[in-house]
């Protein structure tokens, strides 16, 4: 289950959900499905981070509500050693 989005330039030139959003109820997912995040899709948003901050088009200083303004989100400050 889940959907993907392809975006070039601003615009979504490919889009796909596969699988149920309610699997008992049998209704599809959509575009507009919101899904849980799961232990697994935590590297994958780690990479794609990463990967935004190494093409200089985010840093990992940047507060959260700096690409979500109209979100109410509180400051925490983490420091995580490697």
């Amino acid at each position: 289950m889940g959907s993907v989005v392809v975006q070039r330039d601003g615009q979504t030139i490919y889009q796909r959900s596969l699988g149920w959003a309610d699997v008992e109820n049998q209704i599809p997912c959509t575009a507009e499905t919101q899904f849980r995040i799961g232990s697994i899709s935590k590297p994958f948003t780690a990479v794609m981070v990463l990967k935004a901050a190494n093409e200089g088009r985010l840093s990992l200083n940047d507060p959260l509500a700096k690409y979500f303004s109209d979100a109410q989100i509180t400051t925490y400050f983490v420091t995580a050693l490697f």
